[in-house]
């Protein structure tokens, strides 16, 4: 069989002017996972990375770190299935109106709205309301004329699955392939091999841990089989295991 490992990026910026860096914390996640696939003896076949910069990043210094131990794996192909679901621009565009029509809990809003000068609590409301209105966008309840360009959980998913497939069809059995990318495409990448609802794949994509491996096995695109999910091995400390 075949093998297909989905990883998230390293530490990101997050709560920064430009959360698309990764963070010194990042780039060591992301050195001792090529360093552990190595001394693995993971052979990688090919490498594919969304086009984010802390996908390139992350990828860069994974293959870097497995070259410097001795082993052989070639260089990503940037690949725009693999990019994120447009969380900021779900959050933007929908949050204030979802908070002044009620349909965000008053007590949440209302936490949000005093916390801005308290970076912890205003950073632990934004992720509980980053949670019910990513579900609200999966389970296609949020609507307006305005955001015809935002897409949608459907097309999000059927990017990310569709981009999967192609991967699978063009490597033949024995391979080992590896795509570094967001929570989200992890998550979604389960349901090729798993049932899972719109909403329960954005739950998934919330618990995805920085650098965490998400392996399934193939035979051929119709034959699935997820093998594990969310791993860190090679974060061999709690302290190195981060989720934003």
């Amino acid at each position: 069989m075949s093998s297909l490992l989905v990883i998230r990026h390293g530490q990101a910026s997050f709560g920064q002017d430009d959360y698309d860096v990764l963070s010194s914390l990042g780039r060591s996640q992301s050195r001792q996972l090529g360093t552990f696939l190595a001394r693995r003896g993971v052979a990688i076949h090919a490498v594919y990375s969304g086009p984010a910069k802390r996908h390139q990043d992350t990828a860069a210094l994974m293959i870097e770190a497995t070259r410097a131990d001795g082993a052989t794996i070639p260089d990503a192909v940037i690949d725009a299935s693999f990019d994120e679901y447009p969380a900021f621009e779900v959050i933007a565009h929908y949050l204030p109106a979802l908070i002044d029509d009620g349909m965000i809990p008053a007590v949440l809003a209302e936490r949000y709205r005093q916390s801005a000068l308290d970076p912890v609590t205003h950073r632990q409301t934004f992720e509980a309301m980053f949670r019910v209105v990513l579900a609200r966008w999966a389970e296609g309840s949020l609507v307006s004329p305005t955001a015809s360009s935002i897409e949608t959980f459907a097309e999000f998913r059927e990017r990310v699955r569709g981009g999967l497939t192609r991967l699978i069809e063009a490597h033949g059995r024995g391979a080992t392939i590896a795509v570094v990318t967001s929570a989200g495409p992890c998550a979604a990448s389960l349901t090729l091999a798993v049932s899972a609802t719109p909403v329960e794949t954005i739950h998934q994509s919330l618990v995805v841990a920085n650098t965490a491996i998400t392996e399934l096995k193939y035979r051929d695109a119709q034959d699935i089989t997820l093998y594990r999910f969310n791993s860190v091995p090679h974060l061999q400390s709690r302290a190195l295991v981060t989720h934003r």
